[in-house]
């Protein structure tokens, strides 16, 4: 009877963390998925499951654009191989030195802040900073 109060109460436990960890900062998410990802104890199928429940969508996202370039490299070995006459001006090799240089300009276009979140940050610098320039009158 010890041993299922014992699991009754890690269940409720387990849950509560849940939860708070679902609506924490992404900062705190990225730290805990880390954590779990790097322990060699918790098995691959919980970690599989923590990272679809509390991924971030940048986390998500920078996974798959490493999985993207990791595939392409693979795939520009394999033409490379299989075709021994291979230049770098074939036309396979073309399409994925493109295909990187494309991902490497999303990767800019993404660390540089967008139109609409400058423009909302100086709205927000101007709220802030309590200047009343509209008219109540």
């Amino acid at each position: 009877m010890a041993l299922f109060r014992l699991l009754v109460m890690f269940a409720i436990l387990a849950g509560i963390a849940g939860a708070v960890l679902y609506f924490s900062p992404d900062p705190i998410k990225e730290k805990v998925l880390g954590y779990v990802n790097g322990s060699p104890y918790i098995p691959a199928e919980i970690k599989q499951e923590a990272e679809r429940l509390y991924a971030t969508p940048a986390m998500k996202r920078e996974k798959l654009i490493t999985e993207l370039t990791e595939n392409l490299s693979q795939f520009q070995a394999y033409v490379e191989k299989t075709e021994p006459g291979t230049s770098s001006t074939s036309p396979e090799v073309a399409l994925i030195a493109r295909s990187k240089e494309i991902i490497n300009q999303v990767l800019k276009i993404n660390a540089d802040p967008s139109a609409i979140k400058q423009i909302t940050d100086a709205l927000a610098a101007k709220v802030l900073s309590g200047s009343n320039s509209c008219p109540t009158k």
